[in-house]
């Protein structure tokens, strides 16, 4: 039997948008990276990379802890400020990935066909993956789960999903 306290989920990576009111000259910022065939820049700060765009749009990648929402925010303030662009940004979380356990080998034909039957799309091919990939219908968040009870959890936009997406799983495999 698993139980939640056997199951161990913690983020791996996030994603964050933020968005400037006016345009952005890539070619001011300073330790900024271009790449050919590519529209925007990129800027690695200790604790995430940042994706600037031409539109002002600006994508955080790999906070590895949403309470470093606040710090990220304030230093990319900081970076812009130092360029000359004085801005008020927000920022707004796109996509978590969690990597949760639940402590116990997991049946995956079983596992397929029980949510299957609950209206999941799912796909099994071990002979190619060797994960169940699980598609809940008007969610966002996807999942694998791996015969060795390793699950991870991405697309969901908020921690709370992540907790409820593992948990829903959780329920189907008692």
């Amino acid at each position: 039997m698993i139980s939640p306290e056997n199951m161990d989920v913690r983020i791996v990576n996030s994603t964050i948008c933020c968005k400037l009111q006016g345009s952005l000259y890539l070619d001011r910022l300073p330790n900024a990276r271009t790449y050919p065939k590519f529209p925007g820049a990129s800027v690695r700060f200790d604790e995430f990379t940042a994706m600037f765009f031409q539109s002002g749009r600006i994508n955080v990648l790999g906070l590895r802890n949403l309470n470093h929402l606040d710090t990220a925010i304030h230093v990319l303030k900081d970076y812009l400020k130092h360029t000359g662009v004085d801005t008020n940004l927000t920022g707004e979380v796109k996509n978590v990935v969690a990597v949760g356990k639940f402590g116990k080998a997991i049946n995956l034909p079983r596992l397929h066909s029980r949510l299957q039957q609950l209206g999941f799309t799912c796909m099994l091919e071990q002979e190619l993956y060797p994960a169940l990939r699980v598609w809940p219908r008007h969610e966002r968040w996807a999942a694998l789960v791996y015969h060795t009870g390793k699950v991870i959890v991405t697309g969901a936009a908020d921690v709370h999903i992540v907790c409820a997406a593992t948990s829903m799983l959780l329920g189907y495999l008692t």
